[in-house]
């Protein structure tokens, strides 16, 4: 019965701020959903004619751009009247459909989410009163992480249904051009950022000893590994073409981000399992992990960052790589002496 009880504690304690997620993601989609219509009105004033048409397909040949390649002016015409072009209804997304539904913003907010949570938690007491009463760690973790999760899920969702709403509100039917294909794709990535980035948020905000620990590592963090992947990626296909692509390519992202959330779920659910705050003075909860950070920040940091030093990669990953180790022996001087008066 006590243990019910601190579960709907646990489901209660952080409703202000899912709340003001809430009215922040709907003032967010009406914000988008204004400039997304606003901008295809615009299109819609500055459509070419056939001279302009044929210069700017001469110009794009020549930059070796492919937008216009095989592409009539009629098409070019009857493409400009949909606000998602006709030929991607049987995709469940592309660069312009994910750009309509999702910003930056809308990739942060299921991070900073997970943050707050544990954040609040870990500066409040509440874990320690929690650790100390004897109640199962797991399913106290299991019932933050689901009643958080499926909020901002149902609220990432709602936001997607308003944009919809609005553009066949304001464009006329015929012309949004969105397809059952390109709704299932965007349900599947609401699915697949909000399960990932809130994933990697709650992660960082469990073993991370406090607020401002959480969140140098978890925005840095995940900014340099966002770099690092988009970089990787570019370069990858770009030099040696990926055999998926369309419909294919989109479910193999959706499937890993899937496979890391899962296993970043249960791997997140057994360190609250174990960690002690007896090391709340420290960086880490678990000071052990220092390694997989460092290790972590030396793979993608320098990578992410590139030749940023004078154009030069062999310098610029050589200066990244001695500072990355010099931040991670203040980091072993700094907990050193705390661990000998332990």
């Amino acid at each position: 019965m006590g243990e019910d009880r601190l579960l709907k504690l646990v489901r209660s304690r952080h409703k202000v701020l899912l709340r003001v997620m809430v009215v922040f993601v709907l003032l967010l989609a009406a914000v988008n959903l204004e400039q997304n219509v606003q901008d295809y009105h615009i299109n819609q004033n500055h459509v070419m004619d056939l001279a302009q048409f044929e210069e700017s397909k001469q110009m794009a040949k020549k930059n070796h751009y492919t937008f216009y390649d095989n592409k009539s002016y009629e098409e070019y015409r009857e493409d400009q009247r949909h606000l998602f072009i006709p030929k991607q209804k049987g995709q469940l997304s592309s660069d312009f459909i994910s750009g309509n539904f999702f910003t930056v913003v809308s990739y942060l907010i299921p991070l900073l989410i997970g943050l707050a949570i544990a954040s609040i938690d870990q500066a409040s007491g509440f874990n320690a009163a929690i650790f100390s009463s004897g109640f199962r760690r797991r399913r106290v973790f299991a019932t933050r992480y689901w009643y958080g999760f499926l909020s901002l899920l149902g609220v990432m969702m709602l936001g997607s249904g308003i944009t919809i709403i609005g553009y066949y509100v304001a464009i006329p039917a015929m012309y949004v051009g969105l397809s059952g294909m390109n709704l299932l794709g965007v349900l599947l990535m609401n699915i697949a950022v909000v399960s990932f980035m809130y994933t990697i948020g709650t992660a960082i905000g469990t073993i991370f000893a406090s607020p401002f620990w959480m969140g140098v590592f978890g925005l840095f963090g995940t900014w340099f590994g966002a770099t690092a992947a988009d970089r990787l990626i570019y370069s990858t296909m770009r030099s040696n073409p990926v055999r998926l692509s369309g419909n294919n390519l989109f479910f193999a992202y959706f499937i890993a981000a899937m496979v890391i959330s899962i296993i970043g779920y249960f791997a997140t659910r057994w360190l609250f399992d174990h960690i002690s705050l007896e090391n709340a003075g420290n960086v880490l909860l678990l000071p052990k992990l220092r390694w997989v950070v460092m290790i972590y920040a030396l793979a993608v940091i320098p990578y992410g960052l590139g030749p940023w030093l004078l154009n030069n990669e062999l310098l610029s990953y050589t200066v990244s790589i001695i500072a990355i180790l010099a931040l991670g022996f203040w980091w072993w001087y700094r907990e050193r002496p705390q661990k000998k008066l332990a």
